[in-house]
């Protein structure tokens, strides 16, 4: 077990990352999940939780530059698990919707995040989970500021 210091707290936090990665990885393809990378999965979580989107809206709640929501989408697309819809109001605006593909295997990715979750914090009381949080909220916020 590697003790997390201020030396090597960005390796930790990548490695925890690689590992996680890794375990989805493995975990889709035990369930014949093909066609989605790990850091997929918020695009979809995002399009079950508010359903169509349009693309410049999936780019902000998502966090990640518009170049890559186009590649991601692409790739989704291409995969069978969303599809792209010119917007019925404005034709230069494209909506983003989940497929029928996508909704049968949301029970099989929700297992398999429950999962990830429940041994993912084992082991730590609920008063240590929520100092856990507070301090990642913080540092997440003086990244920010980066």
């Amino acid at each position: 077990m590697i003790r997390v210091h201020r030396g090597n707290f960005l390796y930790t936090l990548n490695s925890i990352r690689q590992s996680l990665f890794a375990y989805l990885e493995s975990e889709l393809s035990r369930h014949g999940i093909s066609g989605i990378a790990p850091s997929h999965g918020d695009i979809l979580h995002i399009l079950d939780k508010k359903g169509t989107l349009h693309l410049r809206d999936l780019t902000e709640l998502s966090l990640k530059d518009k170049s890559t929501i186009t590649a991601v989408i692409s790739h989704l697309e291409k995969n069978g698990y969303v599809t792209r819809v010119r917007d019925g109001n404005d034709k230069r605006l494209v909506n983003i919707q989940v497929t029928e593909k996508a909704a049968t295997i949301k029970p099989a990715l929700e297992k398999i995040s429950e999962k990830m979750n429940t041994q993912l914090f084992e082991g730590l009381s609920a008063e240590e989970k929520n100092t856990l949080f507070k301090l990642m909220t913080r540092i997440s916020h003086n990244v920010d500021k980066l």
